[in-house]
């Protein structure tokens, strides 16, 4: 997997240094001065929860707001973009809104069935094997996915954070670089589902997908049409 992954990943960037002497590591800066900046937000509003009342005013004004904050930020482009929407009406809006919301709600619980089934089961697991010598039948993987889906998303996320922080710009914290994280927790949502033996529970989670789906399928049109 790295004999192929690491060249061609690394391909773009070493062209660029042979070609234009651009350094490996070279992020494009906005100036302090953009609309995009938010090295002037409180660090506590840009990565743990934004202004309450600017958040509650938003909602109930149809607006796609608090761009200073990263959670907000990677819901909002999750399933927008960078479409701010500044002309569209209400309607729209609303669906736009909803969709966030829905978004929200199955990150929420997919990053619960990540921790669920790869942090707690895989020490689960480590704990019974090591006890037993014996491997544990938690899920039908094999040991070492536990730790790989583990390290994969924290590493991710854990990088993902820093750049947002060291380049304080709203483009910065766009969902685009940390889409392989979608994999960790998808899976994750999966194994709950299929073993879960709630049916309340799995049929919550069927109805909030299908309504995420449908509202994803009219944002896209709308996206067409405008």
């Amino acid at each position: 997997f790295g004999v192929i992954s690491v060249p061609v990943g690394m391909s773009f960037y070493v062209r660029n240094l042979i070609r234009f002497g651009t350094d490996i590591f070279w992020v494009y800066e906005l100036p302090a001065d953009s609309w995009q900046y938010t090295g002037n937000v409180p660090v506590i509003n840009r990565f743990l929860w934004p202004v309450p009342s600017e958040m509650v005013d938003n909602l109930l004004n149809f607006r796609i707001g608090c761009g200073y904050n990263v959670w907000m930020q990677i819901i909002r482009t999750s399933v927008l973009g960078e479409w701010d929407m500044a002309n569209v009406g209400k309607p729209v809006k609303l669906i736009a809104v909803l969709l966030m919301l829905l978004g929200a709600v199955l990150a929420f619980v997919a990053f619960c069935s990540f921790v669920k089934v790869f942090i707690v089961g895989g020490i689960r697991q480590i704990n019974r094997k090591a006890t037993s010598g014996k491997g544990a039948d938690v899920l039908p993987i094999d040991a070492p996915c536990y730790l790989m889906f583990a390290i994969g998303y924290v590493v991710n996320m854990f990088c993902y954070l820093v750049f947002a922080y060291n380049y304080p710009q709203q483009c910065s914290m766009h969902f685009r670089y940390i889409e392989i994280t979608l994999l960790f927790p998808a899976v994750a949502l999966g194994f709950v589902l299929q073993e879960s033996k709630c049916k309340w529970f799995n049929r919550l989670g069927i109805l909030v997908l299908v309504c995420f789906a449908v509202c994803s399928a009219i944002m896209t049109g709308v996206w067409c049409m405008l």
